[in-house]
């Protein structure tokens, strides 16, 4: 962001104790469960290592420490502390680790930052803080994060190494999380620092390791970067930030992470030049021809299957036999994962039903959301939202949402198979359906469709609808295709069916403003119809 450069090492000198230790309230012992704490004695051990590899350079583990010490000194003279929670808004790596590590040191709660002020108010935000220069743009009431937050605070005392008090419960809340969960609704989930090191062991015996490298297309601030961010460089490990193909060969990654459209958006047709170790595909489930395709530039493709409330509990790892077949093997990650019907009873293997998942680092519950988390949390078991199978090889697969069940005139069908069967007609870039609704009238199939310039819209049109009647028949078939330059998802890849909904709701809004002030552009699109 302009204004804020936390990268240059000028700004740092390194202020981690030789032992590695944190000093807390009351003493010098390290707290088991706290990240902070566990970085700082990371990067103590490997100072001058890198740590972000940036397009021109490196920022090392020492200067990321050192960003993070002066970030927590500048947070408490805000007056954070365990009453606290920190929303922070940044494009910047360095300050959003920074200041994610400096909220541990402290025993604040962290959240990515916002411009939803109601989000922000239910997660109890007590400082914004933001790299926006612009105050018209900046979060509200927040703090601007400049180049002076990489060095300490004026008249800090630095020649004795920081005392932060860390937190004050290993099961207080630390970070939270954003998830729509199974309604569509913004919800907020709370991660405890010991369910954030469970975490962390989880992860560290799957890929994080002293000098790994990983590359991810998730934004910064999501649940799904910072996870794997967070394990790697407690590990020692090093994050490239280029979403550029080539680069991640020259840097000889070893993980890359995204989800199915962002690997797809950014390799496209590409085969590279040599093969990297693994590519972890979240936020949806990519079909065969895209793994087929992937595994001519990574040893192994992994359909993983995971959530922000229960973690990443277990993956599909794909591999490319001498024959030229692929091989699939579910690997489960220390975790229960059942199928069962709406009675909570397993089913046998091969039948759809309702998933749940157990296992010990399931976050507790959502913030100041009673009725939803009773929903979804049970008996010690969570309640994603989808519905799978167990196959009898041994392979799990995902069917559906358990409120994508649409049901249309007693016929019910599955929203993911819709938009899977649109997405398969050539010409098709994207697809998502959803019900529309209509005031005094039954809600109406629609579907948003990104259609390649290189095709005929109607022609295209015309494949989608008979492949959808010979899917399921005319119920199967939206009344209305509004096209797009793309429809909306997720920042983890999923269909945004409420978006969807907004966008219409908007666009017709929009219209009968245009017609209450005299206009009568006519009706030359579905958007508002």
């Amino acid at each position: 962001m302009p204004g804020v450069d936390l990268t240059r090492s000028e700004h740092y000198a390194l202020e981690c104790r030789p032992s590695g230790k944190t000093a807390v309230s009351g003493g010098s012992l390290e707290q088991d469960f706290n990240v902070g704490g566990a970085y700082l004695k990371s990067a103590s051990q490997r100072p001058s290592e890198p740590a972000i590899l940036v397009e021109d350079g490196a920022i090392s583990h020492g200067e990321l420490a050192s960003a993070s010490i002066s970030m927590a000194r500048h947070m408490r003279r805000l007056g954070v502390g365990w009453n606290s929670t920190v929303a922070l808004r940044s494009d910047d790596l360095v300050v959003v680790l920074a200041g994610l590590f400096a909220t541990a040191l402290l025993g604040a709660r962290w959240i990515n930052g916002d411009a939803n002020t109601d989000l922000m108010r239910r997660a109890g935000v007590t400082l914004a803080l933001d790299t926006d220069p612009d105050p018209a743009t900046q979060l509200s009431g927040s703090v601007l994060v400049d180049a002076r937050w990489g060095q300490p605070p004026k008249g800090a005392q630095t020649t004795e190494p920081p005392v932060f008090p860390g937190y004050g419960s290993p099961d207080d809340i630390w970070m939270i999380g954003k998830t729509s969960g199974t309604t569509g609704t913004p919800k907020l989930v709370g991660l405890s620092p010991r369910v954030v090191s469970l975490r962390n062991q989880e992860n560290f015996r799957r890929f994080a390791r002293p000098g790994v490298r990983i590359a991810g297309l998730f934004p910064f601030g999501t649940g799904p970067f910072l996870s794997r961010a967070i394990s790697c460089l407690v590990a020692g490990g090093q994050i490239v930030t280029s979403i550029d193909p080539d680069r991640w060969v020259a840097q000889k990654v070893d993980l890359v992470f995204g989800s199915p459209r962002q690997i797809e958006a950014v390799l496209g047709a590409r085969v590279l030049p040599d093969r990297l170790p693994l590519v972890q595909l979240s936020g949806g489930t990519a079909p065969e021809s895209q793994v087929r395709h992937l595994l001519r530039s990574f040893e192994v493709v992994a359909n993983g299957y995971g959530s922000t409330e229960g973690f990443n509990c277990l993956a599909v790892n794909h591999t490319l036999a001498e024959d030229g077949t692929i091989r699939r093997q579910t690997v489960v990650n220390n975790a229960l994962v059942q199928i069962v019907d709406g009675e909570d009873r397993p089913l046998p293997v091969g039948a759809e039903g309702i998933v749940r998942i157990s296992n010990a680092h399931l976050a507790s519950g959502y913030i100041d959301a009673p009725a939803a988390s009773a929903a979804a949390f049970r008996d010690g078991w969570f309640y994603p939202g989808d519905l799978g199978r167990w196959t009898e090889h041994g392979d799990f697969e995902v069917t559906g949402r358990v409120n994508d069940q649409f049901n249309l005139g007693g016929v019910k069908l599955n929203a993911v198979l819709l938009d899977h069967t649109m997405q398969s007609v050539a010409g098709i870039e994207d697809a998502i359906c959803f019900m529309l609704p209509r005031e005094g009238q039954p809600d109406r199939l629609s579907a948003m469709v990104a259609i390649s310039p290189e095709y005929a819209a109607p022609d295209v049109l015309g494949e989608v609808r008979i492949a959808l009647m010979r899917l399921a028949g005319k119920p199967a078939v939206p009344e209305r295709f509004l096209q797009v330059d793309r429809p909306p998802r997720t920042p983890t890849g999923k269909p945004d069916r409420q978006a969807c909904v907004a966008m219409v709701q908007a666009a017709r809004a929009r219209r009968r403003e245009t017609v209450a002030l005299g206009f009568h552009p006519g009706r030359t699109t579905d958007w508002t119809t």
